[in-house]
């Protein structure tokens, strides 16, 4: 396995989804780096209460374009205020992301620990919003770590934990990812059965939101891509993913 399939870019910062062009992407870096400056040195008083988020979204910015030392000094001011506010949700997004950037730097160790602090600190908040995508990233990390019982164990928690929320495009992506997993195994019967759902899913989407019905759509396409892999033959494929759906109790 190895190789990072998928990214779980955070919702609340500016989309990235399938950009082609690097200096667009430079540009369009450079762009919410100065809005999030620009909102942060405003001195309004309502945007105090904000400043965590505009922290975290600055801190990220580096983190996608590999600043790393830029990165760790806005998490750890970010780190510091949420835990000065004692704001259990702010803290377990930064150690979400703390583990993401340790990912990046090929620290697995490092990244777990954060991942796993995250979690406990996310279950205790009852951040519904979080949990899943925790769960998704300890899968991806077990992925770059090319243990795959564990990898799929933790994909299937994402999976389990996203049914139970309102986040029905986090279920494809838990979904997508599952069938990638199982693509790259071999295991083709597993692999069509989560692409399939991860389709199906995707079809009963009902966010309004224009970012979130793009990842949807982003990853939808991804899991029809994945079945045609599986198969040269579409109807053949089609024909495959009813068969197995049938059989779904099995797997």
């Amino acid at each position: 396995m190895g190789k990072r399939f998928e990214i779980n870019q955070p919702v609340l910062y500016p989309p990235r989804l399938n950009l082609e062009s690097s200096k667009y992407q430079l540009s369009t870096w450079k762009k919410w780096n100065l809005v999030w400056r620009t909102v942060l040195n405003l001195k309004v008083p309502f945007l105090s209460s904000y400043k965590n988020f505009f922290q975290i979204n600055i801190a990220y910015d580096y983190l996608s374009n590999s600043n790393f030392p830029k990165s760790i000094d806005w998490f750890s001011d970010a780190l510091e205020l949420a835990k000065e506010n004692k704001d259990s949700g702010y803290i377990a997004t930064v150690l979400k992301h703390f583990g993401d950037l340790y990912v990046a730097q090929g620290d697995y160790k490092e990244s777990l620990n954060s991942y796993i602090q995250a979690l406990e600190i996310a279950k205790i908040a009852k951040a519904d919003n979080m949990i899943g995508d925790i769960y998704s990233s300890i899968s991806l990390l077990y992925s770059d770590m090319d243990s795959t019982a564990q990898c799929i164990l933790y994909g299937k928690k994402a999976l389990r934990f996203n049914l139970t929320t309102v986040y029905l495009y986090k279920v494809v992506s838990s979904c997508y990812n599952l069938g990638e997993i199982y693509r790259r195994q071999g295991n083709k019967d597993s692999a069509i059965y989560y692409f399939t759902k991860a389709v199906k899913y995707s079809e009963k989407e009902s966010e309004t939101n224009e970012t979130m019905k793009s990842y949807t759509l982003y990853m939808r396409n991804n899991s029809k891509l994945g079945l045609l892999r599986l198969s040269n033959d579409i109807v053949v494929s089609e024909k495959m993913c009813k068969e197995v759906l049938e059989n779904a109790e099995k797997l």
